[in-house]
């Protein structure tokens, strides 16, 4: 499996891929097919032509906001190369062309069935220029927002209040407005910038300190391992703090991102793999420890998991507070819950392509 596309508590879309990395055949399947039953059983939703990938024409993308929206992005293998988009607004039975991405670096995250962005960025000995363009008709047509001053000159000139060259980034938006950036920068505590008109102009915020038993050190870095997720005034990210022992805890904010400060999960500092689900629900996961909030971090409860995640690949994506995925990595099987984490169940993919 490539990709894993939840769009509530046991639907999801899945990119089936039976070509990963390495040496590349002159033709593998790929398939794209859907669930509305946990994964109980999957629907082939394969668009026509699409059932065998070659280098030339490979899917190299999936998203969907709901059981009947989804896009799928494709083109020749490799980096910088254009991607084309396709779309369906029926639950996959039928698929429509939608044109080629604004740029071969894009990244397409869509919103709603109509509006959504396309986030370009080239890594840069740990900078990084972003040029992000906007669709308001489902992608067929894009309108460059804003773009980094240092971009490289193919891409164009700078625009004012576009983010900074300077440090990774991951660039996402909440509403049809409001965006955030969760900086990577290789020393002390990377910022965090928020757009209010779409990713036109952005706007660095405040970050309080760490807490002093955190003991981040000069040299070393702390940095944002999601987006922030902002509702309202109300917003979270998780932040992973290197060090002698690396440790992970949530910022969270109150005043529509203006300002954040840290939230301490409890017991000692450790590695936690955190999964913001809302602005106030929040999964904590290390080994066979789960730890949930409902409120923000104002209480926690603790749940002891099935599997022990320290020893498994993949990530987890929670939908709600009890309904999550763990997405495996390659040649690791997919596991759904229903209880928060205790139980993990496998679900069965289809065999083909396999």
């Amino acid at each position: 499996m490539a990709v894993l596309a939840p769009t509530g508590a046991a639907g999801a879309w899945a990119w089936l891929s039976a070509y990963y990395n390495g040496a590349v055949p002159a033709t593998y399947a790929e398939a794209i097919v859907w669930t509305t039953n946990g994964g109980r059983s999957w629907l082939d939703r394969t668009p026509p032509g699409f059932s065998q990938g070659t280098g030339q024409r490979s899917v190299e993308g999936l998203d969907a906001v709901s059981a009947t929206d989804a896009w799928v992005t494709y083109g020749p293998l490799g980096s910088g190369s254009w991607r084309a988009l396709i779309a369906t607004t029926d639950g996959g039975r039928n698929w429509h062309r939608r044109g080629r991405l604004p740029s071969p670096y894009c990244s397409l995250q869509m919103l709603d069935a109509t509006v959504g962005w396309c986030v370009a960025s080239v890594g840069a000995m740990g900078s990084e220029p972003v040029a992000i363009y906007r669709t308001t008709d489902g992608g067929r047509r894009w309108a460059l927002e804003s773009r980094s001053r240092s971009s490289p000159p193919s891409w164009g000139p700078g625009t004012p209040g576009a983010l900074p060259f300077g440090c990774d980034k991951l660039v996402g938006f909440s509403t049809a407005t409001v965006g955030s950036a969760a900086f990577a920068c290789p020393a002390w505590l990377s910022p965090i910038y928020i757009s209010a008109d779409a990713g036109r102009t952005w706007r660095e915020q405040r970050v309080e300190p760490l807490p002093a038993s955190y003991g981040l050190a000069r040299g070393n870095a702390a940095m944002w391992s999601s987006v922030p997720v902002l509702h309202g005034k109300l917003g979270a990210v998780g932040l992973s703090v290197e060090g002698r022992h690396g440790t992970s805890l949530v910022y969270r904010t109150t005043d529509a991102g203006a300002t954040w400060w840290p939230v301490v999960p409890p017991g000692p500092p450790r590695v936690w793999s955190v999964d913001v689900v809302t602005a106030t629900t929040w999964k904590l996961t290390a080994g066979r420890t789960v730890l949930t909030t409902t409120d923000a971090g104002r209480n926690w409860a603790t749940a002891t998991s099935g599997l022990d995640f320290a020893a498994q690949g993949g990530t987890l994506d929670y939908v709600n507070a009890k309904d999550g995925w763990r997405v495996p990595v390659e040649g690791s099987p997919l596991y759904r819950t229903t209880d928060g984490g205790r139980a993990w169940q496998t679900v069965a993919l289809p065999a083909f392509p396999g």
